[in-house]
């Protein structure tokens, strides 16, 4: 990976952090009463340690989401 590579994997990434924040926001302000179901290859390194935001389950290699 080059310095171009990674500098625009670090902005996606930091893009894609923003936008677990801005839902995880408003998962806390409904206290419960909303839930979001997020669909996206972002791992924990990503979305690890923001509020409101919960891996309940993973779909990687031999587990399918759809079989």
């Amino acid at each position: 990976m080059n310095i171009v590579d990674e500098e625009l994997r670090d902005e996606d990434v930091a893009s894609i952090r923003r936008f677990f924040q801005a839902m995880g926001k408003l998962a806390s302000y409904f206290k419960g009463k909303l839930q979001i179901i997020v669909l996206d290859h972002a791992g924990p390194n990503v979305w690890g340690e923001l509020d409101a935001v919960t891996l309940v389950e993973e779909w990687r290699g031999d587990e399918y989401l759809v079989p």
